[in-house]
């Protein structure tokens, strides 16, 4: 059996939402996306205790690593699998709720990660469309049931 040499790019798996839902303000001048991301978070409460109980609560098979990125206007959050860790993407616009709302969209992508998201990222003949509707199957759907009963529950004790 021949083996593919051919490499692809990571499979991404994009949580897509309409602009105005963001603050698409420019960062002042001489500040860089990842500042930004990290004051904003600086103030946030809730946030920094979901992604706690999120990794205490829903771990996945490997570790997740959570960053805030520049991203398109339209795509408010990413699941990217890594050889060894999951990376999710968050856009730098957000406040605190939407990054809570998109982290939970995320994480599930990051527990439902299966062979089959695998074998359909690498296929050529696949649109994007088509992928995202593919990658929100009812394994994800169960995933991002868990992943939002832990974060009710913890809202819960508040």
């Amino acid at each position: 059996m021949a083996i593919s040499t051919k490499s692809h790019p990571p499979i991404i798996c994009c949580f897509r939402a309409a602009a105005s839902l963001c603050d698409n303000s420019l960062p002042p001048a001489g500040t860089t996306h990842r500042t930004l991301w990290n004051e904003r978070r600086k103030r946030w409460e809730v946030y920094p205790l979901v992604l706690t109980t999120l990794r205490e609560q829903c771990p996945p098979s490997m570790p997740v690593v959570v960053r805030g990125a520049y991203l398109p206007e339209d795509t408010l959050g990413q699941c990217i699998r890594r050889q060894h860790r999951y990376v999710v993407l968050l856009s730098y616009r957000m406040k605190e709720q939407q990054a809570i709302d998109t982290l939970l969209h995320e994480w599930a992508h990051a527990l439902a990660w299966n062979y089959a998201i695998e074998e359909l990222g690498k296929r050529d003949d696949l649109d994007e469309d088509e992928f995202q509707r593919l990658a929100h199957d009812e394994v994800w759907g169960c995933s991002f049931s868990r992943v939002y009963r832990a974060y009710r529950e913890l809202c819960a004790v508040m």
